[in-house]
């Protein structure tokens, strides 16, 4: 019993059929093929996105925080000398205060506690603003003290802070050129 449909025979319409259903489902399937695909896509570009703006913020908090551990430096060796300034004034006069800062060394001053504190306020680690913020009150306090032994005090104490405010930057800087270098070894995959 063979099925005629209008007419024709099997033989004739069953391979146009299946011919019409193949293309149909391919179509279907090509499509559902290229929107996995590009989902793909987005998700990858999404991914490098992120990770173009992680290793962004981690150069640019690297670099703050190497500039900011040369500044604590600098700003170290200015207060010193403004110690030795108020201590050699102490041994000529047997008063502490009342010396000047010679004009180069008040600016310097000035202008690298401008420099810390503005690095200071871009590192992300709240710890480390904390362990700066304590350095930077101890130093203030070190050259305004009343007395001699105050800023002797104030001295050791901030070089105290400023030891484990170095540590702490050495820590971050380490941490951060090794997440810096797993997001490049991801990239290169």
């Amino acid at each position: 019993m063979e099925m005629a449909l209008l007419g024709v025979s099997p033989e004739a319409w069953f391979p146009i059929i299946t011919l019409l259903v193949g293309a149909l489902l391919k179509g279907v399937f090509d499509i559902l093929t290229e929107r996995r695909a590009e989902r793909r896509e987005a998700r990858l570009r999404r991914e490098q996105r992120r990770d173009a703006l992680q290793l962004k913020r981690a150069e640019f908090q690297h670099a703050t925080l190497v500039e900011f551990q040369e500044a604590t430096g600098r700003l170290v060796r200015l207060f010193g000398r403004a110690h030795f300034v108020d201590e050699m004034h102490f041994r000529e006069t047997g008063k502490w205060k009342g010396a000047r800062l010679p004009s180069d060394l008040d600016q310097d001053l000035a202008n690298e506690q401008a420099i810390f504190a503005r690095l200071r306020v871009r590192i992300r680690d709240e710890k480390t603003r904390k362990l700066a913020a304590d350095f930077s009150d101890l130093a203030i306090g070190a050259i305004m003290s009343k007395d001699q032994d105050d800023a002797r005090a104030a001295m050791m104490a901030m070089t105290d802070r400023m030891v484990e405010l170095t540590e702490r930057v050495g820590e971050l800087i380490r941490d951060l050129e090794s997440d810096e270098d797993a997001l490049v070894l991801k990239d290169a995959r």
